[in-house]
């Protein structure tokens, strides 16, 4: 007879957040591997808090609520979300379609879902040079 083990909510929570995480972590390589950078509250709260404390920190617990991605052009940024699939889903509500002075850039938002499911969302930002400062 087989054992079957269940989890408790902590438990949950971790698989659920580690799940997140590595889905998070294929998105980010994907986009490398097209040409793209990652950049932003990503690089600070997940990125940085693994390199600078790699024995200290548990990926379950590092938080993030989305990812921005920036793309010198829209081949490379098309790339992207073609090799994404259907893992990516558009959200136009919130995209920027043209440069202006406020934006000097072009933004997309995608959700990334798993199983029916948002697990976060990725700012695709497309332009020349890095847009932040």
């Amino acid at each position: 007879m087989t054992t079957i083990n269940y989890f408790d909510r902590e438990q949950q929570v971790n698989f659920c957040n580690i799940v997140i995480a590595n889905v998070a972590k294929e998105c980010v390589r994907c986009a490398s591997e097209h040409n793209g950078c990652v950049f932003g509250g990503y690089v600070r709260d997940v990125i940085m808090p693994l390199v600078l404390n790699k024995s200290e920190v548990k990926i379950e617990d590092l938080k993030f609520k989305d990812i921005d991605l920036w793309f010198k052009n829209d081949e490379d940024a098309t790339a992207f979300i073609t090799a994404m699939g259907s893992m990516l889903r558009p959200n136009p509500i919130y995209n920027i379609t043209d440069s202006s002075i406020e934006y000097p850039f072009i933004r997309k938002q995608y959700h990334v879902i798993k199983d029916e499911t948002v697990l976060f969302w990725i700012d695709i930002i497309i332009s020349e040079t890095l847009p932040v400062n």
